[in-house]
């Protein structure tokens, strides 16, 4: 209902304002050689009198409107008064009151130069009414200033993670190196008794004696503690002991190794088992070295006093954080030992009646989820202060247990504040998203209607031969000129739309087609040209801007539909793109049908005997052109494609 009313509103302003542009003559109409006649005259004041028409009933819907909107949608309807007193303000209606009495008097020079500036007064009331008159960066900017902090607490959760991991670690040391003692002393064991089995085996070796099947048997046994030993370093994987996987690995070639020998001296050749016995106390060794390498971790793991001082840093940090996001207008400073820099007052408000300049790191012109001028989740990273204070005093008291307990809940309410930011981010995304789509709904479907009432004028004016053009009809392909003109000014607006947005790819370079299309449409029509090379254009840029609009209606529909059953779209990735890839593949696939009718039709132009042949060089020239842009558009996507995560 209310983007009804609202598309109702805006269109009202845009048929006014191509009303008054189309009732200009004099300093605008390139055939004007004297005078307008009586009958001419006549029939230009009938048209400023509609303009004068037209203009009370916008007013009067603008009133309705606002009290409409006044409970439902008190923003809007306080926008909708804006521009109404804005219109009085400018007084139009007594100006154009005014311009019809010029043109009875046959003033038109100073009737022309006043619908110039009434013009202009209509299209400021046009960007009032799309929100164009406030700050165009003041959201992306709040919308920057919310991921930055986010950012920040991410770095501060990942340190608030590694330090607390640390804490556990430093409160588990004791046992885990009393485990690691535990373990180092059974391998020390059996590597004192595989030396001895090997000392023995390259005596008898030397001496050769027949001591082989005895010496196997201890082999044997030394091998199956060696199994053993290897499953303990499998179960010392896991808590308390936490060894690699490397130690279990070390444990088996050991004891395969053993094996070995043991099948060697098993056969009554003790010289053919050394080898794997050297081998065994090899892997037996590294074993030694690996549980030392641990126990110094181990060891490591209870200066807790380096642990204090990195909790201190991450609770600066955390503190640092929590005084970027309060809002200017409230005391700072409150940290001990960390007093804030002076500000001098901000400005009242903007006299336009916006939200004032953006602050460096104040609140956003919206406030915040928690109310009170906060920043969303400021009231949460307040809180996790007070408890990464205590969590550094355990740790300088030695208490690591204690400290975890409260670094974990310092991480919980870290989490929290990531949570509310990151809400507040997809929702601030999501609306600006909306505002886009719907400026950009807005403005296809009035140069859409527009464009669709140029062709058939042109078409009309196609039909009657030049030398049998009237006065009116000069003066209306001067009209239909402008009007093409600002086709191309209202293209070039929705491209910074897009510009500002960024996610896009195929429709920013349609609408950039539409651009150049409707300005060297424009520049024909002003040189008198209405043949097929303008109509084909202009036809052309009618079926882009049908794709544009269905495609912006068809994601408007889905975001209604989404609301409507409490879900919300882009919520999978950080920053959607304002139209998703399926949706620009859809473009692009049109774009490159578009392109294949009309290279069919210049091959059959081509193969005609009175063919204008320089006419079908320029349109292949201006179709390699755009082939070559769907295939950089196409290779940019699968690029894209390729970066998703």
């Amino acid at each position: 209902m209310e983007r009804c009313l609202g598309w109702s509103l805006v269109g009202a302003v845009i048929v006014a304002v191509c009303a008054l542009s189309m009732t200009g003559f004099a300093k605008s109409d390139p055939f004007a050689t004297s005078q307008p006649g009586h009958r001419e005259l006549e029939r230009l004041a009938e048209r400023q009198g509609i303009a004068i028409s037209r203009l009370s009933r916008l007013e009067d819907r603008m009133f309705q409107l606002s009290r409409v909107l006044s409970a439902s949608e008190p923003d809007q309807a306080a926008r909708l008064m804006n521009t109404l007193g804005a219109a009085r303000g400018m007084l139009l209606r007594p100006r154009l009151e005014k311009i019809l009495a010029e043109m009875r008097a046959l003033r038109l020079s100073d009737a022309a130069d006043e619908q110039a500036r009434i013009v202009g007064d209509l299209e400021r009331l046009l960007r009032i009414l799309l929100d164009e008159e406030r700050d165009p960066e003041a959201r992306q900017q709040e919308y920057e200033r919310l991921r930055l902090q986010r950012e920040q607490l991410e770095r501060i959760v990942k340190e608030q993670e590694e330090e607390l991991k640390a804490a556990r670690e430093g409160a588990a040391a004791d046992e885990r190196m009393a485990a690691l003692e535990a373990l180092k002393s059974a391998v020390e064991a059996l590597l004192g008794r595989q030396r001895d089995v090997t000392a023995q085996s390259d005596a008898a070796a030397k001496e050769g004696r027949a001591e082989s099947n005895e010496l196997a048997e201890r082999q044997a046994e030394l091998k199956k503690e060696a199994d053993a030993l290897a499953e303990q370093m499998k179960k010392a994987q896991d808590a308390p002991t936490e060894l690699p996987a490397e130690a279990e690995r070390s444990a088996k070639q050991a004891s395969q190794a053993m094996g070995q020998a043991g099948q060697a001296l098993e056969r009554g050749t003790p010289s053919e088992a050394k080898g794997a016995q050297q081998e065994a106390e090899r892997q037996i060794e590294k074993l030694l070295r690996l549980l030392d390498e641990e126990k110094k971790k181990a060891e490591a793991a209870k200066d807790f006093g380096a642990q204090a001082d990195a909790q201190r840093g991450t609770k600066d940090r955390t503190r640092a954080l929590s005084r970027d996001m309060k809002n200017d207008s409230q005391p700072e400073g409150d940290a001990p030992g960390e007093p804030s820099p002076s500000q001098p007052p901000e400005p009242p408000g903007d006299p336009k009646g916006g939200e004032g300049p953006p602050k460096p790191s104040g609140e956003s012109p919206s406030q915040g989820s928690q109310g009170g001028g906060e920043s969303p989740g400021q009231r949460s990273v307040d809180e996790a202060v007070p408890h990464q204070e205590k969590a550094e005093q355990k740790l300088r008291d030695r208490k690591p247990a204690d400290a975890a307990k409260e670094q974990q809940a310092a991480l919980d309410k870290l989490r929290e504040a990531r949570e509310a930011l990151e809400d507040v981010l997809q929702q601030l995304r999501r609306e600006q998203q909306e505002e886009r789509l719907a400026a950009l709904e807005t403005r296809f479907a009035a140069m859409l209607e527009k464009q669709i009432e140029i062709n058939k004028k042109t078409n009309r004016l196609d039909g009657v031969e030049r030398e049998k053009w009237s006065r009116a009809d000069q003066l209306e392909l001067a009209e239909t000129a402008q009007s093409e003109d600002w086709i191309r000014d209202e293209a070039g607006k929705a491209l910074k739309i897009l510009e500002e947005d960024g996610t896009t790819i195929v429709v920013p370079q349609m609408v950039q087609q539409v651009f150049e299309d409707a300005g060297a449409v424009a520049q024909r029509l002003k040189a008198a040209e209405t043949g097929p090379v303008v109509r084909e254009m202009q036809e052309t840029i009618v079926e882009t801007l049908e794709s544009l609009l269905a495609t912006i209606r068809e994601l408007q529909r889905q975001q209604e539909e989404a609301a409507a059953q409490g879900n919300q779209p882009g919520e999978e990735s950080e920053n959607p793109p304002l139209v998703p890839g399926s949706a620009e593949l859809r473009l692009l696939k049109t774009l490159q049908l578009r392109l294949l009718k009309t290279t069919r039709e210049l091959e059959q132009q081509r193969m005609l005997p009175d063919v204008a042949w320089e006419r079908v060089q320029l349109r292949i020239g201006e179709i390699g052109k755009r082939q070559d842009d769907v295939a950089r558009m196409a290779l940019e996507m699968m690029e894209g494609e390729r970066k998703r995560p």
